[in-house]
């Protein structure tokens, strides 16, 4: 059984858009910021385009990426 590479998102849809917006407040106002990450993991974000983003939700994202284990988001330099 082949497994076909998955193509990579270029641009998240609204509802995606709307589920980043979320983990980033998740992360910014709750004291675990890894139920944000396992929210994006979840969803199947964890490897999504965050450039449409202001940086202030870029900033929490950079959180996640960097020390809960979503370093494939991209966007976020």
């Amino acid at each position: 059984m082949a497994v076909t590479p998955r193509k990579p998102r270029n641009k998240p849809t609204q509802l995606q858009t709307g589920i980043l917006l979320a983990a980033a407040d998740l992360s910014r106002y709750i004291y675990d910021r890894g139920d944000a990450a396992a929210l994006l993991k979840r969803q199947g974000l964890a490897d999504a385009n965050c450039s449409a983003l202001d940086e202030m939700d870029k900033e929490e994202l950079r959180i996640l990426r960097d020390d809960y284990g979503l370093a494939s988001l991209r966007g976020l330099d």
